[in-house]
């Protein structure tokens, strides 16, 4: 069941790969907010930062940019 308490959210979420003339921006400043219980979706065309975007979310990447929260609570993922 769907509820209206947000579980995992982020704001400002950028990972940009290589630097200067040879950097690729794969997710660019996206926001978002899930709620507990809710089924989500990311969609979009091909290269367009699905799976970075998700692999950012489980602790596989780390964000250059952007803050994440799980539960109300900063997560620093780009520590682990």
């Amino acid at each position: 069941m769907k509820s209206d308490k947000v579980i995992l959210s982020g704001k400002g979420v950028t990972k940009i790969f290589g630097f200067g003339s040879n950097k690729t921006v794969a997710v660019d400043h996206v926001d978002f907010s899930f709620r507990e219980g809710e089924v989500i979706s990311i969609v979009g065309e091909s290269g367009s930062g699905k799976t970075t975007l998700a692999k950012i979310l489980l602790g596989l990447l780390k964000q250059t940019e952007g803050e994440i929260y799980f539960d109300g609570q900063l997560r620093d993922i780009r520590s682990h």
